[in-house]
């Protein structure tokens, strides 16, 4: 008898620590990150919450989320693609590349003529290959945005790799 009410103890215990425990990992959505793109002399911040990441941007070092930002709300996961591409030279113009746009938010920026693909001709040359090459002066940053994990990466025409870039928070 005493074995049996152990063993019953031991269950609840084990179901309630992982109850807790799937709780702790499905709230978990990211943490707040901001980089710096000195190409295009910009900060960018991310904001994720479960299903989606605001991503903002400024001239200057982003704080708290505010509706005073401009943005984009993007879908996140393996099923979405998500970029956007900068021409040092406009400074005020973000391009939006992928398939995860869900809302904008534009007060000082504004977005690029249409949401584009990585096959655009506008933005990328065919090579030989088959493949496409980023045109000049054009930069690309692309997000992986996946359940809590985050990675910003960055590419231009000199580059044939993307370059992974470190939050400076």
């Amino acid at each position: 008898m005493k074995t049996s009410i152990k063993f019953i103890i031991i269950l609840l215990c084990s179901l309630i620590i992982a109850i807790i425990a799937f709780f702790i990992w499905y709230s978990d959505t990211g943490k707040e990150n901001q980089y710096y793109i000195k190409e295009a002399n910009m900060y960018i911040k991310t904001y994720p919450s479960r299903e989606a990441v605001i991503i903002a941007f400024s001239d200057n070092v982003m704080g708290d989320f505010s509706d005073s930002l401009d943005y984009v709300k993007v879908y996140k996961g393996n099923d979405y693609g998500t970029g956007i591409l900068l021409d040092p030279n406009e400074k005020m113009v973000i391009h939006i590349l992928g398939n995860s746009l869900k809302e904008r938010h534009w007060q000082k920026y504004k977005q690029g003529d249409k949401e584009i693909s990585s096959n655009d001709t506008v933005y990328f040359e065919k090579k030989e290959d088959g493949g496409y090459l980023l045109k000049y002066p054009y930069i690309e940053i692309s997000f992986e945005l996946v359940g809590s994990s985050e990675k910003v990466l960055s590419k231009n025409r000199d580059n044939i790799y993307y370059t992974e870039i470190k939050p400076i928070d």
